[in-house]
């Protein structure tokens, strides 16, 4: 698909770009937000294992490994994907103040 080319061109380039390593630095490419290029990304990820992504029936989305694979991403690799660890911090901390 076209998704797939422009991935593959922004992956195929000769110097290393922060986007590579963070999926937050992604551009949005012709998509008119952010998300939706996220969607689209998500999508194409999980066709090339030959599964389905949706977002009503995100699936194999929402199973554990998937969560635990993010997370040991975020604390093997501190400087990627902030706005995620800002929200598993945030979480944390809601449990702890709901602690009794």
């Amino acid at each position: 698909s076209n998704l797939c080319s422009v991935i593959l061109s922004a992956f195929n380039q000769a110097e290393p770009v922060p986007s590579q390593d963070d999926p937050e630095l992604m551009g949005k490419y012709n998509q008119e937000y952010h998300a939706d290029f996220h969607i689209s990304y998500l999508k194409e990820i999980f066709k090339a294992k030959g599964q389905n992504y949706h977002k009503t029936r995100p699936q194999q989305a929402q199973e554990k490994h998937y969560l635990e694979q993010l997370l040991k991403r975020i604390q093997e690799k501190p400087e990627q994907m902030q706005t995620f660890r800002d929200f598993i911090e945030f979480c944390k901390s809601i449990k702890i103040k709901s602690s009794p």
